[in-house]
């Protein structure tokens, strides 16, 4: 019987299927979690107290009588966040064959709902979240050669499609969703040498244009998208030692800025793209050790862009790069970082005053599942963003005060 800390002790049935493969190029399990109803009780010392900050963790347990009989996921390399029932909270999806697990925030806790789906699905790397038809909603697009498999979200379901495409691809490291083009629609983009192959969305279908490009591109851990000059539409860097590649969309094209700068980055798993600096573009953070080495976009009037690189010094205290995120987690507008190691997380809060770190240790509930069922978003709509960690049917909420975290166990309803 394992024990929760920081309030109960909880039963779980622990249901195990293999499953075989289907229309996906690997092997997984799937596996159903039952929270066993009135198995869980108090042990000694109840709640803990604190903020979460700097100090002993806060923990509530989140009592329900709706808790699901069983839930499911499917391969984590296959979930997804997005906003599914148009609340304005972010949800995570987790695909499995015909189905879609769909697990959609309530505030403290999640429901849990079985959306069936034709069973038509790319690999793992090219399916992708995005508002592919611009109603607000989050679908699910997965490339297979000609045919890009749509799951158009309804708010309650999806609908299945396919929309064809050009069979024009790079590898999966160098393909990514963003609006490009400006319209408020997700677009894919996917690198390939000197070209890169755009399947542009019409809301009902894909454009599929070429656009030229350098051919010079750094690692695909080193290729990022962001919206790098602030103008609304989606960019692609990529570094070279030193130099970064920005190919600036014009909306119909790349414009190529070169930009050199000193040759200093941490490891490719830990860097994060966010606004660092408030002045509404993305920026690129690098951490290493005690430094997170910066570098921002400034455009001029003429339209030319320059790179600013900047050094940030910080605790030298991460965990590892599956648990290291970015977000505005104090609610001031600007992109921090967090890094989970246990019962800690340890954060680096942008200061808008000075535009350096803060670092500080945030105490938390020792509760984890794996990092590719643990994601970052405003969970509860107050302006901080949070993380979520499931581990079968169960949600650890890292709900931030501003000033720490508050752990929120709840059994999926």
């Amino acid at each position: 019987m394992p024990e929760r800390e920081g309030g109960e002790v909880c039963l779980f049935q622990v249901n195990f299927m293999k499953t075989s493969v289907v229309s996906r190029s690997s092997l997984f399990w799937l596996v159903s979690a039952t929270l066993a109803l009135g198995a869980c009780v108090p042990v000694e010392g109840g709640e803990e107290e604190g903020d979460g900050a700097d100090g002993e963790a806060s923990v509530e347990i989140r009592e329900t009588k709706q808790a699901v009989a069983a839930c499911h996921w499917g391969d984590g390399a296959f979930v997804r966040t997005g906003d599914f029932n148009g609340d304005g909270l972010p949800d995570l999806v987790s695909p499995y064959n015909g189905h879609v697990f769909t697990y959609t925030s309530a505030g403290d806790h999640f429901v849990y709902q079985d959306r069936l789906v034709a069973d038509t699905w790319g690999s793992s790397g090219f399916t992708f979240s995005g508002d592919f038809n611009g109603d607000g909603l989050t679908d699910i697009a997965s490339a297979n050669a000609g045919t890009v498999h749509m799951k158009i979200n309804t708010g309650s379901g999806f609908t299945s499609a396919g929309w064809p495409v050009v069979n024009a691809w790079g590898s999966s490291g160098f393909t990514f969703v963003g609006d490009f083009n400006g319209d408020g629609k997700a677009d894919i983009a996917s690198a390939d040498g000197g070209t890169v192959q755009m399947k542009l969305s019409t809301g009902s279908g894909f454009t599929s244009q070429s656009w030229p490009t350098s051919s010079l591109w750094g690692g695909s851990g080193y290729t990022w998208v962001g919206d790098f000059n602030g103008d609304g539409k989606a960019d692609i860097a990529t570094a070279i030692g030193g130099t970064v590649y920005l190919r600036r969309s014009t909306g119909s094209s790349f414009a190529l800025h070169q930009l050199a700068g000193p040759n200093q980055w941490g490891g490719s798993g830990f860097i994060r793209i966010g606004d660092f600096n408030g002045d509404g573009a993305d920026d690129i953070a690098s951490p290493y050790a005690s430094q997170v080495f910066m570098r921002s976009f400034a455009t001029s009037t003429s339209g030319q862009i320059s790179m600013v690189q900047t050094t940030r010094e910080v605790l030298n205290q991460w965990g590892g790069a599956g648990y290291t995120f970015t977000g505005d987690f104090d609610g001031d507008g600007y992109a921090d970082l967090a890094s989970a190691n246990a019962g800690n997380v340890f954060m680096k809060l942008t200061d808008p005053a000075t535009n350096l770190f803060d670092s500080e240790t945030w105490a938390v509930a020792n509760h984890w599942g794996g990092s590719e069922f643990t994601r970052v978003g405003d969970y509860n709509g107050d302006g901080d963003d949070d993380i979520v960690s499931f581990y079968g049917c169960t949600s650890y909420l890292k709900k931030s005060t501003g000033t720490g975290f508050t752990t929120i166990v709840s059994p999926v309803e």
